[in-house]
């Protein structure tokens, strides 16, 4: 029998050496079996509902920003936060971020209210915008923030005419 001395002073046949790389090699195939186990997730939707004013100082605006997340995955969605960017007639508004947890169930939805800062100048100028807009379109993006998965995009644009209900924009690439 072939052997080597090891360097405690025992003895290393070449079966031992066979089956510690019989070992690793299942240990690999499992670690890869294991990441491909990963569901396929389609990014759930995110689209604005409604935005309301809450406070406002000399230099800046408060608002709480609803959110509806829509979720067409068989499977439910653990968030541990989001960040957004609200975007309205190509103008910065709003940005926010949140890290409250919160599960939209399989093939199911859930709403996430966000307290938002806004400066006033960009309240007011929204808000003069308003005023003689026909129509006002919105882009909303931002990351939602999944638990073990890391970060999903997202982005939704939509439009709408004061004092109707907004409509949303066809999906890209559809």
């Amino acid at each position: 029998m072939w052997t080597v001395a090891a360097a405690a002073g025992g003895r290393y046949t070449a079966a031992m050496s066979l089956r510690h790389a019989a070992l690793a090699l299942t240990v690999l195939l499992l670690a890869v079996g294991c990441a491909t186990l990963r569901p396929e997730i389609v990014v759930p939707e995110v689209s604005l509902v409604n935005i309301t004013p809450i406070g406002a100082t000399l230099f800046e605006q408060r608002a709480r920003v609803d959110l509806r997340l829509r979720n067409p995955n068989d499977f439910a969605i653990d968030l541990t936060g989001l960040d957004f960017q609200l975007d309205v007639n190509g103008a910065r508004l709003a940005s926010g971020v949140t890290g409250d947890a919160v599960t939209i169930p399989r093939l199911g939805e859930g709403l996430v209210s966000v307290e938002v800062t806004t400066t006033l100048l960009a309240w007011m100028r929204q808000v003069e915008i308003l005023g003689t807009a026909q129509e006002i379109a919105y882009d909303l993006t931002g990351h939602l923030h999944v638990a073990h998965l890391g970060r999903l995009p997202f982005s939704h644009s939509g439009r709408f005419a004061p004092g109707k209900a907004p409509v949303a924009s066809p999906p890209q690439g559809t």
